[in-house]
């Protein structure tokens, strides 16, 4: 349950990791490879990030591309998910779908078994599903614990009826995580707009210490 609100930093890299930290963020997403939507992060990285005081959520993703994963590939985010959560990760974030763009639920389903009792969240692979109240019940249904999604194949501040829509029949225990170009310039928007209070952002180039550094404090800022 969100009960107030929060900012999730993606982070794909050690400097990432530590600028979050030194900004005091409450959560990060964890991941490497942006360049093709996010990977699942080296062991190295991972140890890093649980290194710091905040609560570290893991994408499993084996490889860059679409989401219609081969018997092997599920194995292999089995393997991954089991091995994050015996790391000390405090949550995981996955997503497989069909051709049609309909979640796979088969392959959804051994992802929630083999996290267990621990977190573990959908990616944006549902922002291409159809029926986005459909999918959110199924994913209600199997016991995820959230959703990463901008309500649509875009930006959130595009779709931010469909989000609305999507927070208001979300149990209270269900977090609905806006993301998709939320920055310090709109999020008071999204929040006003969707309701919502969970908020997921890639702040930007962390090779660039103090614009990294400025942009995470504006976006906390921001928050109502």
């Amino acid at each position: 349950m969100v009960k107030q609100t929060l900012l999730e930093i993606c982070c794909p890299s050690a400097q990432s990791v530590l600028l979050a930290a030194a900004a005091k963020v409450a959560r990060i997403e964890l991941c490497e490879d942006l360049s093709c939507g996010g990977v699942t992060p080296s062991e190295a990285l991972l140890r890093l990030a649980l290194a710091q005081d905040f609560k570290t959520h893991v994408l499993v993703r084996p490889r860059g591309g679409d989401f219609m994963f081969t018997e092997a590939e599920i194995q292999a985010h089995e393997t991954s998910i089991h091995s994050v959560l015996r790391m000390g990760a405090h949550g995981v974030v996955v997503g497989a779908a069909n051709q049609d763009n309909t979640l796979d639920l088969a392959a959804m389903r051994r992802f929630k078994k083999a996290a267990g009792t621990s977190t573990i969240y959908c990616h944006r692979v549902f922002d291409a599903v159809p029926d986005k109240k459909q999918a959110l019940q199924e994913l209600i249904d199997m016991g995820y614990h959230g959703v990463l999604t901008s309500g649509g194949e875009g930006k959130a501040i595009e779709f931010t009826d469909s989000l609305k829509a999507l927070v208001e029949v979300a149990p209270a225990d269900f977090c609905i995580l806006i993301g998709g170009g939320v920055r310090a310039e709109n999020i008071a928007a999204l929040q006003n707009l969707t309701k919502g209070k969970a908020f997921h952002s890639a702040v930007g180039d962390e090779n660039d210490t103090f614009a990294y550094q400025n942009a995470l404090e504006a976006l906390k800022g921001n928050l109502l």
